[in-house]
């Protein structure tokens, strides 16, 4: 369409940054006031946002007030769409073509809205490559610095595994049909569970999201994970001899810094772990033991497990809780250390109420921390920073 119009400058800035970016992602450029669509993204924006398309000249367009992005930018997020956001990045001046730039590309699992997000929960990005029979998995939440591998040897743990964890968009090699169907009808029964339970609280299906087979080959996937943690060996990762693991971290990290232009610094670690350690719990048992929700929507967060022995005092320990129930340990001598630092906790009640008492001062540390190194954070976060930090000696 754009084709079929004389392109003032501003429309010809618009048209060269718009095809610099992944191709599914809505472009709000920044006029004045308001964040305004064009062209096919005008079309596409109208709709999901239910505002006025409107026309300049030939050009479809609407727009919405700066002021608050941030309320339809969720929307967008929570229809699974991609937003890239161009800024001015200097000041207007008369007769003379701002200079904008994209500031930031968000997806369904790499945004920092604390409207969407919940407290108890991570909100991962995933990736996945095929290797044979078996399934790398490779999990990153960029709000708080979490990211992990596994490796899966069928369909059954692969879909388990993701049923366990539900990330918000998974990634994968774009060609990979059978895996496509495979994950797409897994999505399907993630919702369908809730077909025989009228009430039932609805369960969020992951964003699919295509990429490009090259990036999860294993001499690119392997140079991306070097390259990200300044390594010459993945051996202290425990990658070696993991190539299917090697391609999802690689793929992973590729995606985030090359196709959405994320600084991840802040993934500065890597865990591999293995389901075999840990009993598996399928969805489908989750749900009906209500190991972490209740089954029906009308019922109080009280009436199933997590809520029930939710006591924590942070974010972080409601995350730790939900990870600990959802993925009970398998190993004796492990499951002994944990019942003993719980002992050890509850024989000692003054020491328990004063090390609760510390921690209620420290906020969610792992967000705070997320939103300050990816350059989001504000005043507040700072606050909440050196309180944490105030209260590490009576911790310790």
């Amino acid at each position: 369409m754009a084709s079929e119009v004389q392109l003032t400058p501003m429309m010809a800035q618009y048209q060269r940054i718009k095809s610099e970016l992944p191709a599914d992602a809505l472009l709000l450029f920044r006029l004045g006031d308001f964040y305004e669509m064009f062209f096919d993204d005008a079309q596409s924006g109208a709709q999901l946002l239910n505002v006025a398309l409107t026309r300049r000249g030939n050009v479809p367009m609407c727009g919405i007030p700066f002021h608050a992005a941030n309320n339809y930018i969720a929307r967008i997020l929570k229809a699974g769409r991609k937003v890239a956001i161009c800024d001015q990045v200097e000041e207007a001046r008369p007769g003379q073509l701002v200079r904008r730039e994209v500031t930031q590309i968000l997806s369904p699992g790499t945004h920092f809205d604390d409207r969407m997000l919940t407290a108890e929960r991570n909100n991962f990005i995933g990736a996945i490559c095929a290797s044979g029979k078996r399934f790398g998995l490779a999990l990153a939440d960029l709000t708080t610095g979490s990211f992990q591998t596994t490796e899966l040897e069928n369909d059954a743990e692969l879909l388990a595994e993701l049923q366990r964890v539900r990330p918000a968009e998974l990634v994968f090699p774009a060609e990979n049909s059978g895996l496509q169907s495979l994950l797409m009808n897994g999505a399907v029964a993630v919702n369908e569970a809730n077909s025989f339970q009228p009430n039932a609280r609805p369960t969020q299906k992951w964003i699919l999201s295509p990429y490009e087979d090259w990036v999860f080959a294993s001499e690119t996937a392997l140079y991306s994970v070097r390259e990200h943690f300044q390594v010459s060996s993945l051996d202290g990762f425990g990658l070696s001899d993991r190539p299917a693991a090697i391609g999802a971290v690689g793929a992973l990290i590729h995606y985030l810094k090359e196709h959405l232009r994320r600084d991840i610094q802040a993934l500065s670690r890597i865990s591999f772990y293995q389901c075999c350690d840990f009993l598996l719990l399928d969805q489908a048992t989750l749900r009906h033991l209500e190991v972490l929700e209740p089954l029906s929507a009308d019922a109080p967060n009280s009436s199933c497990l997590c809520g029930a022995l939710a006591r924590t005092t942070t974010p972080m320990g409601a995350r730790r809780l939900r990870d600990w129930l959802s993925q009970p340990l398998a190993d004796i001598q492990r499951i002994r250390r944990r019942q003993d630092a719980v002992q050890a906790l509850l024989g000692s009640a003054p020491s328990l109420e004063n090390f609760r008492a510390h921690l209620g001062q420290v906020r969610d540390l792992e967000r705070t921390l997320g939103r300050l190194s990816a350059g989001t954070g504000n005043g507040r976060d700072l606050a909440a920073l050196r309180a944490a930090l105030e209260q590490l000696p009576g911790l310790k």
